[in-house]
């Protein structure tokens, strides 16, 4: 393939950019409201410092989704250990 990407119009509509400021939940509202799969991250000067996906909102979502898991795991195994040395210390105070 000896094409230029000019040639093969790739890369021909214009660029979608957020500010690299802006938080991540309007980012990945613009790829949701533009239907895009990337968006450039963008300075104050309107360089690309850098681009954001779909797929890493699924990154996050998991990371999101398995810290949440884990937190409520252990604190509810916590929440029952400390449950049975009461109860277990209360059964001896009956005896």
């Amino acid at each position: 393939m000896h094409q230029t990407v000019f040639e093969l119009k790739l890369g021909s509509t214009p660029v979608i950019a957020v500010n690299e400021k802006e938080s991540t939940l309007k980012a990945f509202s613009i790829l949701d409201e533009t239907g895009r799969s990337g968006i450039a991250v963008v300075d104050e000067h309107g360089v690309i410092t850098g681009n954001t996906s779909a797929s890493d909102l699924r990154v996050l979502f998991y990371f999101i989704l398995f810290y949440f898991y884990f937190y409520f795991y252990f604190y509810f195994i916590s929440q029952k250990f400390f449950f049975l040395i009461e109860n277990n210390r209360s059964m001896n105070k009956i005896k």
